[in-house]
């Protein structure tokens, strides 16, 4: 939870400590599945749920974690899972070269991530933002409205890797509010 550029929560869960007093717990994480290298202790030494900050993870990246426990006996992991930190930069450079009665063309410069997700609402600032790690869970439509709506009338208009986005189905002498969110990874 809660990632970032550089930053995540981690954590696991303990379902038993093998017969031995656990000596020490916390996450382990890479850039490569398996992961064995930058560990970190938790601090506690019981079963059960934990989680942990960890900081300087790469940005842009596909960072593979699990949680470990240590006992006498030696040292197991969990399962791994998987998420993308942020990219570093962000899409920019908002624009609309084209307007019409019913329709407009949004550009911007791209960021250093994979793609663009991009929404628009009617009236009033975007306030409703993309879930992390389930972009590919979203629908994009050119028609205003007919793409996924996140939170109250904030329509998903363009999604992938392109640098602008013919929009269509507006309502004449109206406002539209624009926000281009740059993402990493496939889902």
């Amino acid at each position: 939870t809660s990632i970032t550029v550089s930053s995540a929560t981690l954590g696991a869960t303990i379902l038993a400590d093998g017969d031995s007093p656990l000596i020490e717990r916390g996450t382990v994480w890479s850039t490569a599945p398996s992961p064995t290298g930058n560990a970190l202790a938790e601090g506690g030494s019981g079963s059960g749920p934990f989680t942990q900050a960890r900081m300087g993870l790469p940005a842009g990246s596909r960072i593979y974690y699990r949680g470990y426990a240590t006992n006498s006996e030696g040292t197991s992991y969990s399962p791994q899972g998987s998420f993308y930190t942020e990219p570093l930069l962000q899409a920019s450079g908002v624009a609309f070269p084209a307007t019409s009665q019913t329709g407009m063309t949004v550009n911007w410069t791209r960021g250093d991530g994979d793609g663009v997700i991009v929404l628009m609402k009617q009236g009033a600032p975007v306030d409703a933002y993309p879930v992390d790690g389930i972009h590919s869970a979203y629908t994009a439509s050119a028609t205003f409205g007919g793409g996924s709506q996140l939170g109250s009338g904030n329509y998903i208009i363009h999604l992938g890797p392109d640098t602008g986005v013919a929009v269509s189905g507006l309502i004449p002498e109206t406002t539209y509010h624009v926000a281009v969110i740059e993402y990493t990874g496939t889902g």
